[in-house]
């Protein structure tokens, strides 16, 4: 940040101009890798290195006694200070919302949380470099369907943070993304069929390249033959991705935020679902290591901690952020963090494939759905395994839909 930049925005705060600004610039570095699948093996197509610097700008003005204006925008250096804040003042003063106060920093004994690995922040390239050796691996020792692509993006990001309630902090993050597909031409007309496995991680020991190889294979293959979805209810098995989705929309509606806004809002005391059976607990975890959400700080530098929202059916706390909170006269807690589920009852897939009379066990969605104010879902199914209990037969299937409401099902 350029000096004659802050010193501005500091004169604008003391002569009441800015009741408060935030500063961020953050420098990105993303390595991208494609391969290509070349006869049983495959081929890294190309390579391409990917850097880039933003830098973000929020100011809050005063309006009246009672309101506030905010405004974020990215930042031109090359624009003189006085222009570029005058500029900013002049847009914040357009919107209107309730003043709430925004608490000093204090210098807190925080622990560190591992919300990032180190080696992709050093190295990018040869984080990059060892997914694609591990793709490469698998696909050799696969024959039983043909590789077609893949894709590589490790991302490290460093962004320097100051704000004026005294904030200022320097935060890296690192993604890594992996895509595989294999084809199969085991359909009766001879068709191609693919099947795209995706995975998003924090650090690279979280994504299995020969697991996801593994599982696009058996979805191609199994795809090629599948039979026609039985029609009727049945219980559903999905994985965690599926539950991601929906359990994020049932999140947000524990957040005071929407009960100001008048949205659904499921408050404390309430039940989360119509059944009884619900032993599991729901918190929002901003420590666990290699989170994608995890941080122990909000973006004003409030400390984050765990926070238990359900305990068996039960909503017992709130997501209270600052800004709310003050509006509705509650104690902030905690607003930033991963979801986080604790089952007192923990039952085997291996069990649930044998719950009922047919079991079904989704193995891939064609595009899932969810409406965060009716918590509903559905989606087509693009691939499942069957499990028929009364005859012991299992196969797959594809085609059918799958639908619910999260209260209900």
């Amino acid at each position: 940040m350029k000096q004659e930049l802050k010193e501005k925005l500091e004169t604008c705060v003391r002569n009441g101009e800015l009741l408060h600004w935030r500063w961020s610039q953050t420098q990105t570095q993303r390595i991208e890798a494609y391969l290509v699948g070349q006869g049983k093996s495959c081929l890294a197509d190309k390579k391409r290195q990917v850097s880039d610097q933003k830098r973000y700008l929020t100011v809050v003005v005063p309006l009246d006694g009672s309101s506030q204006g905010v405004y974020s925008g990215e930042v031109n250096e090359s624009r003189e200070a006085s222009a570029l804040v005058s500029d900013f003042i002049t847009k914040a003063k357009v919107s209107q919302e309730k003043i709430w106060p925004i608490p000093s920093n204090k210098e807190l004994d925080i622990p560190n949380v591992k919300s990032f690995d180190p080696k992709v922040i050093e190295n990018p390239a040869a984080v990059a470099n060892e997914f694609v050796k591990r793709i490469e691996k698998s696909v050799a020792e696969i024959q039983a369907a043909q590789f077609n692509s893949g894709e590589i993006f490790v991302t490290a990001s460093e962004t320097y943070i100051l704000a004026s309630n005294g904030f200022s902090e320097v935060k890296k993050s690192s993604t890594c993304y992996a895509e595989v597909c294999f084809s199969s031409h085991k359909s009766r007309d001879h068709d191609s069929q693919e099947f795209v496995v995706t995975k998003w991680a924090v650090h690279p020991d979280q994504i299995n390249i020969k697991d996801m190889c593994e599982r696009s294979v058996e979805g191609a293959n199994q795809l090629a033959i599948a039979e026609k979805m039985p029609t009727g209810q049945f219980n559903v098995i999905v994985d965690s991705e599926v539950l991601a989705h929906i359990y994020e929309d049932v999140v947000s509606q524990l957040n005071i935020k929407r009960k100001y806004l008048s949205l659904p809002f499921i408050a404390s005391g309430d039940k989360i679902v119509d059944s009884e059976d619900a032993s599991y607990n729901i918190s929002l975890d901003p420590t666990i290591p290699y989170g994608l959400q995890t941080s122990v700080f909000d973006r004003w530098g409030v400390e984050q901690k765990p926070l238990t929202l359900v305990t068996d059916n039960r909503v017992i706390h709130n997501i209270v952020d600052n800004q709310y909170g003050h509006y509705l006269g509650k104690v902030a807690n905690t607003s930033v963090g991963n979801i986080k589920l604790e089952s007192r009852n923990s039952v085997s897939v291996k069990e649930l494939r044998k719950k009922s009379g047919t079991v079904i066990e989704v193995l891939q969605l064609s595009g899932l759905f969810t409406d965060p104010n009716s918590l509903t879902f559905s989606s087509e199914i693009r691939l499942a395994k069957i499990y028929d209990n009364s005859t012991g037969k299992i196969f797959y299937a594809k085609g059918g839909n799958l639908s619910g409401s999260f209260k209900r099902n």
